[in-house]
């Protein structure tokens, strides 16, 4: 009988830890990074090649961590901010930009209304615990072409 028992409980034990953990809403990741969000690549495609715009000077002109390493912090009440992490003068604020985001009804377009700038759309949208990637199209933020943008947890 003990072996019986002992067998049951280990079948037990062997599907309750085959099961997979429930995945998470684009919300939830989004707003799982408390440190927040930065951006780590800019993808572009030049001459049919796919390059980081952020380690090609062609491409971006500031590189330095003073600006690629602010956190984009989105709470769960859809405002956010963004964290001045490396001051590169020393009157910076901690704080530099403030404003919402949403979602799109199917979680494949975020949007971010800055509070001083026109709002920006991300589209393609994929979401996990380590990276989030949304493509803004040409004319957003300045670009000259669509551009895949890589967040990374902090």
């Amino acid at each position: 009988m003990k072996k019986v028992y002992s067998f049951i409980v280990l079948l037990a034990v062997m599907v309750s830890c085959g099961k997979d953990d429930p995945k998470l809403s684009v919300e939830q990741y989004l707003t799982a990074a408390t440190n927040g969000w930065y951006i780590s690549s800019i993808l572009v495609m030049d001459d049919g090649k796919e390059i980081d715009a952020l380690k090609d000077p062609d491409w971006i002109s500031e590189t330095d961590e003073c600006i690629w390493d602010d956190s984009y912090i989105f709470l769960a009440d859809g405002n956010y901010s963004v964290a001045n992490n490396t001051k590169c003068d020393p009157d910076e604020t901690p704080i530099v930009d403030l404003g919402t985001w949403t979602l799109n009804a199917d979680k494949t377009s975020l949007t971010i209304d800055s509070a001083g700038d026109d709002p920006v759309t991300f589209t393609k949208l994929s979401a996990g615990d380590t990276e989030v990637r949304g493509t803004l199209a040409a004319g957003d933020w300045g670009l000259s072409v669509d551009a895949t943008f890589v967040f990374k947890k902090k």
